[in-house]
Order: structure tokens, then C-alpha cells, then sequence
């Protein structure tokens, strides 16, 4: 027996006494004196108004603003009715929640005005809107939430019998609803078909965050209050609510309402229910975007990646599907058959270049919809496959380039930073220099074709160099693309020459700013002359010309270079993710300018970009060092606009980010030092917060930079935690 359910039996049998005997019988009860004195005071408190415990009484007619209508449910720790406000002219309808229970218990209070908390920081399409907070006349807590009109969600099944993409639609975005509470650092705790109500366009609605916890109080849920049935196996022992047993809960929504017969959604669902935390979905969002994959026939983490897998679901997506996995199949054959018959006729090589060659260009052209992560077994085989042609002595140029083409293609999947990449920089690098051997060999009989795939090539690999720190290899490929393009100007113009000048002012930007500059205006300018052009190109020329403008303190001019990119880009089919760049540029611009608010309406568009290519692609990594940026940069507007509070959240917000794009295999230099970046930005903000209440803090990060600064040495990073520390370290 609790301490409370003591005091309570106590109180009950002294209130059926006497009034005079009362207090005596207490204090001769026998019972520790801690238990004596608090029965005592809720005796007074009892004496003075008898309703004092009792809280299931009748309600008045309004509470607050609102008109009670009927009950519209009860739970574990209060009551629901349905609600007008006073004023007729308001026309608005909501749910009023009041404490409720048979009898007064300490924890309903704190549990309830945690509830209400916890929506007021909840602001989601799928989750029930907080729009009114109040206590009633008798000084308990109410809250007016959106009223839904819709059934529980068993009962829209039943009577609705959706199909099942329908279903698996509807649970997604529940999934996404509790994903959004746990970025908010909110646990539900109660997942269930009652606390998620079905409007009539089918659209969920997330109610009663009763047992939740807000993960950064250090608070345990309340799990004598949780529903059995749907609960998860650690709370069941009385162990820590997470984020992790939600998604056990979710687990359970889908294996009731998901048809069984479905073996991928079924395995979905089985990963949810694992008895061990460590083996479900990592998040509810890791969940939400599992579902989307189903929805759009990728392939899912549930399920072990084969190619035969991987090709089913390339059918399902593509109407050309079948072709493909005809090419599969044949090019898994050829590489055997290459092994055996590499020394036969030329005839017979060429078949056997052919099918090489079909195989790779269709595998690595589809796998660009596949998610970064689900590529790898594809890029290996590929790259197997690649290997296994023996083409030492081929001569044909045309051959040569195609082969050339497919070591490039599997190099930008491995590590072009410029396009969603696997983060394997080295085995990149190694691809790129056997397209670039393979086109040198062709350039003596196919000199114009030879040198637009060299400029590419080059520009790439040097690019992937940089990635890798080693400097001394870019600039080697750099001068090698600038003599490469000299050789091409006597072509004419044309988009690829253009792209070439744009690439050698990207490196000369480095050393050289007005040679760079003028080697844009060389690429804008052939960006013109050209017959055919590619918009994304010339826009990303214009941006990186007016880069260099800012840096010279020429702002007017270079905001004019980005704004004219970004018109581009609008107006032609750019991929919105190359459009996030000139966002966050011209965010950028307008911070220096000190115009604040139109700063960070730059880089919330950049944002939602960025966010949606990561959803899309958890394991992208250009995605997600892309998103670390952008939040660090929104923290330096907060700052400079004088809310450090914000700026302290974003930078908190964007570590995450930042710790997963330099984690194995993606921990390039490049990576590690941007992690250091945002750990010293956000030691700064704290400082400027409140260095004192926040002195373990900062120290725990300065402590960290340093260390990564003994693995990774930067003068400027070292430099700033100089400055901040007043120490070398």
C-alpha cells in the first residue's frame, strides 16, 4: 500500500468519528509521524469543505469561456466534453478536458497540467490543437483542445474498410505525428485506437498525451495509469518510457489494422514488436518513412537487401522494369562467362562489352530512386562487374568511352559531394582515375568526344579529392581540367565547355579570386553562346560569380548575381535540393545586411528543401551535412538579432546532424571539422547566453573540439577556441 492510499484509508475512517475524537484517533493511530500530519492537514482542509476530495462532481455550466455540452469520454485521469464558446459571434467548437476520477489522487494534478504542457508545445495537422487553458470555479485545471469529428480509429476501420494503401497512408501519418513529438522531445506513452480519432476526409487526429513525458525533464511516465494492452514490454516492468516503446505501440496499431497477408508489412510490424528496444525502427520517423517506401515500391529496411528484392520493387516503379531486371540477370551471367572467355574472338568481346555495358548504365541509372543506404550491394556488384572486363587491349574509342562513363557514374554514387553519394570517398577516387585513364586512352582517334568527358571527369575527381584533404591531388586534376578545356575552346561553344570554366573558377576561387571571376564570366558567357545550355549550370555559375562579388565587399552587385540565379532556377527544372544553395547564399547576403527577418526567410525555404531530401533519404549524406548548416546559420541570425535562446536551440538542433555525416564510412576530414564547427558555435551561444549557468557545458565542448583539433588540426578552428577559452589546447 502506498504512503497516499495510508493517509486516504485514515482520513475516510476519521471522518466517519466524531468531530472531536477525530484528531485524537490520528495522532494514536500508530502510524509514522510524517503520515499523521499530512492526514491532519487534509483533515482541516476536508473540515472546511467536504467536496475538497471528491472531484468526479457535477460541473458547472461553463468553465472559463466555453458552454459544456455532453461528456464526450472519460479516461484514467479526466473527462472530456464537448464545448461552445459563450460568445455566439466566436462560432467555435472544442473539446474542454477537466481532472476527472473517482477520487482525488496528489499525481492527477501534476499529470494533468503536464498534459496540457505538453500540447501547448505540439503544433502538428495529425495532432489535436491546444487553443485555451484555464482552472474551474472549484480551482482545478481545464484545457480547451481542437474538437474532432470523427470516430476512434478501430471504428473508422470497421466502418469504413479502407484498402490498404488507404491504411497504410493513415498510419503513416500517425507515425509522422509522433515523430514530430519526438523531435519535440515528447514521448506519447499511450498509443491506442481511442486516442487517435478519424475526421471525415480520413485525416488522423493524436489526442491524450495523459502519461507522456517530456524526454529533457528527467521525469518518469506514469505507468499505473498506462493501457496494458497496448503497452510496450519495458513499461510493463515498470521500466523508462522512450521514444522506443512508442514505436513498439505504433507496432501494435499496425499488426491490427495492416492485412496480415502483406509479407513486407508484416515484417515491418514484426520490427516494431522486437522484446529489445536496440531492434526496432530507431525512430518513429525511421517508421513513417519505411511506410512511405512501401507506399512508393522502394525497398525496406525490414527487409534484407538482394538484388533479386532491389529488382522487384525496380518493376513495381518502373514501366520499364522488366527490361531491367533482364539486364540483371544477363549481366550477372556475363561476368562469369567474361572470366572464362576473356581471351576469344573480337567478335565475342564486343558481345561481351555490350552486355557490360547495358547492365551498368541501366543499374546505375535506376538506382538514383533508390534510397543512398539500399545502393551499396548494387554499387559493388557494379563495380565487380566493371572490373571483370578485361579491356587492356581494347583501342575502339567509343568502347573505351562507355566504359569510361560507367567508372564515373559509379564514382558519384561512391563520393561526389555535389550529388546524393554513399560518403566512400577513397573508392571514388580510384573510379574516377579509371574513367580518366580509359578517356585519355580514347583521346588520340575521338580527340572532342575524349576531352568533354575528361573536363567532366577531372572537375569531379578533383572535387572528391578535396572531400579527402588532400589538396595536392586536386590542384594536379584542376590544372589538368584547365588545360583540358584550353584544348576544347577550339570546338566552339558549347554547355559542356561552359561547365568547364565554371568548375576551373570554382578551384581558382581558392587561390586566385579575380582569376576565378573572370573565368565565370567565360562560363556565363558560353552559357549563352551555346545551342543548348543547361539552366542549373549557368544559375550555379552566377552564384559562385557573386560569392566572390560579396567578398569583395561588393554586395550589391553580388546579391544582383544570386537573385538572377535564383530567377533561373525557378523558372526551369532545377532540383529543388541545388535550389536550397542559393537560398542559403542569399540568406547569407541579407544576414550581413543585417536584415534579419528576410535572412531566415531564405533559410526556412532552404530548410523544408533540405529536410524533405533527408525524410526522403535518411542515409544521404549530402543532405544531412546540408541541413546541419543550415540551422547553424539560422542560429547566427537568432544571435545577431539579440535571441540567444533561439540561436541556442537551432545550433543544438543541428548537432545531431552534424554527428551523423561524420560517422564511418562518412568520416571524411571535411565532415569531422564541420562537427567541430557546430560544437565550438554552440559553446559561443551559450557563452553569450549566460557563461556561468552554462560554464559545464561550454567546457564539455571545448573539451570535445580540442580533442578532434589533435586529430584533425585547423589554424582557424584552433584559433576560435583560443579566443573562447583564453587556452591552446
Amino acid at each position: 500500500m502506498s504512503e497516499w492510499e495510508t493517509i486516504t484509508g485514515l482520513l475516510a475512517d476519521a471522518t466517519e468519528r466524531p468531530a472531536g475524537e477525530r484528531r485524537g484517533w490520528l495522532r494514536e493511530s500508530g502510524h509514522a509521524e510524517a503520515v499523521i500530519e499530512k492526514a491532519l492537514a487534509l483533515l482541516a482542509a476536508w473540515e472546511a469543505d467536504p467536496d475538497y476530495l471528491e472531484i468526479d462532481l457535477p460541473l458547472p455550466e461553463t468553465v472559463g469561456p466555453w458552454r459544456l455540452g455532453r461528456e464526450l469520454g472519460a479516461g484514467g485521469m479526466g473527462r472530456v466534453y464537448e464545448a461552445f464558446h459563450s460568445d455566439p459571434a466566436m462560432e467555435r467548437r472544442v473539446a474542454v478536458k477537466v481532472i476527472g476520477g473517482r477520487r482525488f489522487a496528489p499525481e492527477l494534478i501534476a499529470l494533468f497540467l503536464r498534459e496540457r504542457a505538453i500540447l501547448a508545445r505540439l503544433e502538428h495537422p495529425h495532432i489535436a490543437r491546444l487553443y485555451d487553458t484555464g482552472t474551474t470555479g472549484r480551482g482545478t485545471p481545464y484545457f480547451a483542445m481542437e474538437y474532432v469529428d470523427g470516430p476512434p480509429l478501430d471504428r473508422y476501420m470497421e466502418q469504413r474498410n479502407p484498402g490498404e494503401r488507404e491504411r497504410v497512408e493513415l498510419l503513416r501519418r500517425v507515425c509522422g505525428a509522433i515523430a514530430f513529438a519526438h523531435r519535440n522531445l515528447i514521448v506519447h506513452g499511450d498509443i491506442k485506437p481511442g486516442n487517435i480519432l478519424v475526421t471525415g476526409e480520413g485525416e488522423p487526429r493524436l489526442l491524450d498525451f495523459g502519461i507522456g513525458r517530456i524526454l529533457s525533464d528527467g521525469e518518469r511516465g506514469a505507468e499505473a495509469i498506462l493501457t496494458p494492452s497496448h503497452a510496450s514490454p519495458e513499461q510493463m516492468e515498470g521500466r523508462e518510457v522512450t521514444t522506443a516503446s512508442d514505436v513498439y505501440q505504433l507496432g501494435l496499431l499496425l499488426r491490427a489494422f495492416l492485412p496480415a497477408k502483406n509479407r513486407e508489412l508484416a515484417m515491418v510490424a514484426e520490427k516494431c514488436l522486437r522484446a529489445d528496444p536496440a531492434g526496432r525502427y530507431a525512430s518513429a520517423e525511421a517508421l513513417e518513412n519505411e511506410l512511405q517506401a512501401w507506399l512508393e515500391h522502394r525497398p525496406l529496411a525490414a527487409i534484407a537487401p538482394s538484388m533479386g528484392y532491389v529488382g522487384k520493387k525496380l518493376v513495381r516503379r518502373h514501366p520499364w522494369g522488366a527490361a531491367l531486371a533482364g539486364a540483371v540477370l544477363i549481366g550477372t551471367a556475363t561476368t562469369a562467362w567474361q572470366t572464362q572467355r576473356a581471351n576469344e574472338s573480337r567478335e565475342r568481346t564486343l558481345r561481351q562489352f555490350e552486355e557490360t555495358r547495358k547492365f551498368s548504365r541501366a543499374m546505375l541509372r535506376t538506382i538514383a530512386a533508390l534510397p543512398v543506404t539500399a545502393r551499396l550491394p548494387i554499387v559493388r556488384s557494379t563495380a565487380e562487374l566493371l572490373n571483370n572486363f578485361d579491356h587492356t587491349q581494347e583501342q575502339d574509342p567509343v568502347l573505351l568511352l562507355e566504359l569510361a562513363n560507367a567508372w564515373r557514374a559509379l564514382g558519384a554514387v561512391q563520393g561526389l559531394p555535389t550529388t546524393a553519394n554513399l560518403g566512400l570517398f577513397e573508392e571514388s577516387g580510384e573510379s574516377y582515375d579509371k574513367a580518366i585513364a580509359l578517356a585519355k586512352r580514347a583521346r588520340a582517334e575521338n580527340e572532342r568526344d575524349s576531352l568533354l568527358a575528361l573536363c567532366a571527369y577531372y572537375a569531379e575527381a578533383a572535387r572528391v579529392q578535396t572531400m579527402r584533404n588532400e589538396g595536392e591531388k586536386a590542384a594536379v586534376l584542376a590544372s589538368k581540367l584547365a588545360a583540358a578545356a584550353q584544348d576544347l575552346e577550339k570546338y566552339g561553344p558549347s554547355n559542356d565547355l561552359a561547365t568547364a570554366f565554371s568548375e576551373i573558377a570554382f578551384f581558382l576561387s581558392r587561390t586566385d579570386r579575380h582569376g576565378a571571376m573572370e573565368a565565370y564570366r567565360k562560363a556565363v558567357n558560353q552559357f549563352d553562346k551555346a545551342p543548348v545550355a543547361d539552366p542549373g549550370q549557368k544559375a550555379y555559375a552566377l552564384k559562385r560569380w557573386g560569392a566572390l562579388l560579396l567578398a569583395e565587399n561588393k554586395f550589391e552587385e553580388g546579391e544582383a548575381k544570386y537573385k538572377a540565379a535564383l530567377a533561373i532556377e525557378r523558372q526551369s527544372k532545377v532540383k529543388p535540393f541545388d535550389v536550397s544553395y542559393t537560398l542559403s547564399d542569399l540568406g547569407l547576403v541579407a544576414r550581413q545586411q543585417r536584415r534579419f527577418a528576410e535572412s531566415l526567410g531564405y533559410y526556412e525555404e532552404a530548410l523544408a528543401i533540405r529536410e524533405a531530401a533527408r525524410q526522403a533519404d535518411p542515409g544521404d549524406t549530402r543532405a544531412v551535412m546540408a541541413l546541419a548548416s543550415t540551422l547553424i546559420y539560422m542560429a547566427w541570425v537568432k544571435a545577431d538579432a539579440g535571441n540567444l535562446d533561439e540561436a541556442v536551440a537551432l545550433a543544438r538542433r543541428s548537432l545531431p546532424y552534424a554527428i551523423q555525416s561524420a560517422a564511418p564510412p562518412r568520416n571524411s576530414r571535411y565532415s569531422r571539422l564541420k562537427l567541430a564547427w557546430g560544437r565550438l558555435y554552440l559553446a559561443m551561444f551559450l557563452r553569450r547566453q549566460d557563461a556561468k549557468g552554462n560554464a559545464m557545458e561550454i567546457q564539455a565542448l571545448t573539451e570535445t573540439v580540442g580533442t578532434a583539433l589533435r586529430n584533425d588540426p585547423d589554424a582557424d578552428i584552433a584559433a576560435e577556441l583560443k579566443a573562447l577559452t583564453g587556452t591552446t589546447r
